[in-house]
């Protein structure tokens, strides 16, 4: 499910890292006359031009200078966050990363790993409880090479019995509100599965989790 409003800068802007995907800079949500609306389609605008094919980062640095100068101008109209205010609420729900400032996401360096034409992080997701205080970032990746890659020989049926499966990472934390608008987020375990359809031969050897 995307979102996008003014609510919720920090998971696309000011990511810490893929452990730290974590929402850091909140708005109310406008009213149809308000000026954050132009401001907000105007940093959707800016940060589709910005990115990199396959990647969730700014293509060079102008690109990400202009993200930036959308973003303060859009976080200029919010009022200040304040869990008091019900803000911490807001950060309920399932959320995609689109971009972030922070190059570690990308440095991975999943491009470089991946296949021609086949990046292996396909997906970054976090998925914040806070009535339960559980925060969940999960990564998406296709780590092999598609069944027509050239040098596939003997492994073509493995690899055509995998295209549809994927490796989804879970990086499971605890958070903990406090002061006006901080969050205590500790991480707490790390989960591997393979998700997909059912495999026989050789592609059934590798562990469901």
């Amino acid at each position: 499910m995307k979102r996008w409003n003014a609510r919720v800068l920090g998971v696309f802007l000011t990511c810490q890292a893929v452990l730290q995907l974590w929402p850091c800079a909140l708005a109310p949500s406008p009213k149809p006359s308000h000026p954050a609306d132009a401001a907000a389609r105007a940093l959707r605008l800016s940060i589709e031009a910005a990115l990199q094919p396959s990647t969730y980062s700014a293509r060079n640095a102008e690109a990400a200078r202009s993200v930036a100068r959308d973003a303060a101008v859009l976080e200029g109209l919010a009022r200040p966050i304040a869990w008091k205010d019900g803000d911490l609420d807001l950060l309920n729900g399932t959320w995609d990363l689109i971009y972030t400032s922070n190059g570690d996401v990308d440095r991975g360096n999943f491009r470089q790993l991946g296949w021609p034409g086949q990046p292996i992080l396909e997906k970054v997701q976090q998925e914040i409880d806070v009535k339960a205080g559980r925060l969940r970032n999960v990564l998406t990746l296709s780590p092999w090479p598609s069944s027509s890659w050239p040098l596939a020989g003997p492994f073509q049926g493995v690899l055509q019995e995998l295209e549809a499966a994927r490796i989804v990472l879970r990086l499971d934390h605890s958070f903990e509100a406090y002061g006006q608008s901080r969050l205590r987020i500790v991480l707490e375990r790390l989960d591997r599965s393979l998700e997909g359809p059912s495999m026989e031969g050789l592609a059934s050897l590798i562990p469901r989790s």
